[in-house]
């Protein structure tokens, strides 16, 4: 779990007081689709479906970020309203890589220790290079931590977003705190 956190997966239950068909509606006219034109102005760019939708802020012309913060969600109608399960982070093509990288630059590390555990036996000083390996993941490492300290503030778009436009508010069983009755007097 500490792997998630720390890439910015979170979930979040929201509740609209919509109902699902005016949820689509409206969420449909106010995002660009994927491929759309933006013309640089701030925006929110995605796909709406019928039960699920993927978002993301769109970014100025010329910048890019792919650890940039998508919201993914299903909706489901609760009786004149709408169940958002929200769930933020990363594409999820950038974490597998991700972690592809980290297990791959621990390898080639391991690997050339091992190698060259048999050449200072044989008397021999190991080559500078043999520290590159070693610098790959802390340098992962480093290029995560400011992709999302670029996307930071992205999550609280795109609920303020969903906020806006489908009136969307946390479900109150996911606010801590707020999770028993209350008692009038």
């Amino acid at each position: 779990m500490g792997l998630r956190r720390w890439m910015g997966y979170e979930t979040d239950l929201l509740i609209s007081p919509l109902p699902l068909e005016e949820c689509i509606s409206r969420l449909r006219d106010a995002v660009v689709e994927d491929g759309g034109a933006t013309f640089g102005q701030e925006c929110v760019v995605g796909t709406v479906g019928e039960d699920s939708l993927r978002l993301r802020k769109a970014l100025q012309e010329g910048n890019h970020n792919s650890f940039q913060t998508y919201l993914r969600a299903t909706l489901e109608s609760q009786g004149m309203s709408t169940r958002l399960t929200c769930c933020f982070g990363p594409h999820p093509f950038v974490a597998v890589f991700t972690v592809f990288w980290l297990f791959l630059a621990l390898a080639i590390a391991v690997a050339i220790v091992i190698i060259n555990a048999g050449a200072s036996d044989a008397g021999g000083i190991p080559s500078p290079v043999v520290l590159i390996p070693f610098m790959l993941a802390p340098m992962g490492i480093v290029v995560v931590a400011l992709g999302r300290r670029f996307a930071r503030g992205e999550r609280q778009y795109l609920l303020d977003f969903l906020g806006d436009t489908i009136e969307a508010r946390p479900a109150l069983a996911s606010q801590p705190g707020r999770t028993g009755s209350v008692v009038q007097r």
